[in-house]
């Protein structure tokens, strides 16, 4: 273990497994109150496994162990938020055969302390899972992709299972391309919610956002895709709370310099999929933020973890439950090295308010290593590792426009992405740039997302505008190629 600092319980520690690389993944903390932080590691033989460490409320380590099988690599993707009543909790992953490539679903219970109590594979032919969420103390439910009926693209699944990994049901989703889910949560009624990425022919372009919603059975009851005409990315749901199915995306068609920076956002839906709101990181080809994972408190204020210009920094943020963005920190173990990556990947907020955060990074205090270790960061309320640290900062400020243009440039569509959905029909009006009105649109109450169509203007400069009862509410410029 290497340290950095130790303030009223908040600390910045990185943990090393027989100095070769560690990824930190999962945080969670036990009923004991202390804290089981979960990762991939290789071991010295090269093995690949999960590194589990249980650390105190001052963040010294207790105990860790290494979980790996002989001859194959696994993976825990995902781990319960909550637990049963005597406090277990489950893990789901992959287990791959190095030789053939081929995946199976992995399972794992942990007990209250982070022992573990089973380990299962499930072969139906090539999958493996991503998310997993506790129903009871019965039963638990597992999603992720396969491969056994679409030989060639994948499927998106939710299987059931008892408390000792017996499978009770399962269910498949998708169309005929690339459809996968990489997160679940439930609603009080015992409705699933899937989140995902499709690239099926029901798409709207390729590798939309996809949204699943299914009843307690697991049978279908919608699912939707978000995008626009180019390659988007995946959507990964966070929880339910209070009706309000709260989520992050990606839209990977921002361009940035010299690559497409992806459009990060953060999102509230109604429970049929509409959006309340979403806010969208990356305004600009300087600024790269990554969202690796989030959480939701009470009050419905979402709290955010990353990464930040190609893992420069790792990030920190927080928006509160109308989508106003309150504050940003980054973080960093070595911040006089410019090729050091800091990634965090998990957050939980505490019950006093304060948060803790996994990731990986470079080590600490041993500077003559530039393997990855486990990180771990626990702060206050405001994201701060040392107290008063957000004294003096501005709160972050609105963006001038409540939407984003993408493509742009642009070739033959472009798409208005706006923050919430339209109060008003409202007027699109494209403006040459000595100010001439070229065409006008019209869009409807309640859109969200309004395709507009380019190709037949000339490669230019262009002002995009938004207009409602002859006010002009929101302008931006787009690259007509």
């Amino acid at each position: 273990m290497s340290l950095n600092s130790n303030a009223q319980n908040y600390f910045n520690y990185t943990f090393d497994q027989d100095e070769v690389w560690q990824f930190g993944l999962q945080v969670r903390q036990l009923t004991t109150g202390e804290f089981l932080l979960a990762g991939d590691s290789d071991d010295s033989t090269s093995e690949f496994g999960q590194l589990l460490i249980r650390i105190n409320e001052d963040g010294v380590e207790q105990w860790r162990k290494y979980i790996h099988v002989d001859g194959n690599y696994f993976e825990i993707l995902g781990m319960t938020d909550e637990f049963t009543s005597s406090g277990e909790f489950y893990g789901g992953g992959n287990i791959t055969n190095p030789s053939t490539q081929i995946s199976d679903l992995f399972l794992i219970k942990y007990s209250s302390i982070g022992d573990t109590l089973w380990t299962k594979s499930i072969d139906w032919d090539n999958e493996g899972a991503s998310d997993v969420v506790l129903m009871n103390d019965s039963f638990f439910s597992v999603t992720g992709f396969i491969n056994t009926f679409n030989v060639t693209e994948p499927d998106a699944f939710l299987v059931r299972l008892d408390s000792s990994g017996s499978q009770q049901w399962v269910q498949f989703y998708g169309g005929t391309e690339d459809d996968r889910a990489g997160s679940i949560v439930m609603d009080e009624q015992g409705n699933y919610f899937l989140g995902g990425y499709s690239n099926s022919n029901f798409s709207n372009g390729s590798y939309d956002n996809y949204l699943i919603k299914t009843d307690s059975s697991g049978i279908l009851v919608f699912d939707s895709t978000y995008g626009g005409v180019n390659s988007d990315g995946g959507m990964s749901v966070v929880t339910v709370r209070n009706d309000t199915l709260f989520m992050f995306g990606y839209m990977d068609t921002i361009m940035g310099n010299p690559l497409p920076l992806p459009k990060s956002y953060v999102g509230a839906m109604d429970l049929i999929g509409n959006f309340y709101w979403r806010y969208f990181f990356n305004q600009s080809d300087t600024e790269q933020i990554i969202i690796w994972n989030a959480t939701v408190d009470e009050s419905g204020s979402v709290y955010l973890c990353g990464e930040k210009n190609e893992a420069l920094k790792g990030w920190l943020g927080k928006v509160d439950r109308n989508g106003n963005f309150l504050w940003e920190r980054t973080f960093q173990t070595r911040p006089n090295e410019p090729l050091a990556q800091h990634y965090l990947t998990d957050v939980q907020v505490l019950a006093n308010g304060d948060i803790i955060c996994t990731g990986t990074a470079e080590s600490i205090t041993d500077t003559t290593r530039f393997d990855w270790d486990i990180w771990v960061l626990k702060v206050d309320s405001n994201g701060c590792l040392l107290p008063g640290c957000a004294t003096g900062i501005e709160p972050i400020k609105k963006q001038e426009s409540n939407f984003i243009l993408y493509p742009n440039p642009a070739n033959d569509f472009t798409t208005i992405m706006l923050e919430r959905p339209l109060k008003k029909k409202t007027e699109v009006r494209f403006y040459n740039m000595i100010g001439e009105e070229i065409f006008t649109e019209t869009a409807e109450q309640g859109m969200i997302d309004i395709t507009i169509e380019v190709s037949c203007l000339p490669a230019s400069l262009y002002l995009c505008t938004l207009w409602q009862e002859g006010v002009m509410i929101g302008s931006k410029k787009v690259v007509v190629k």
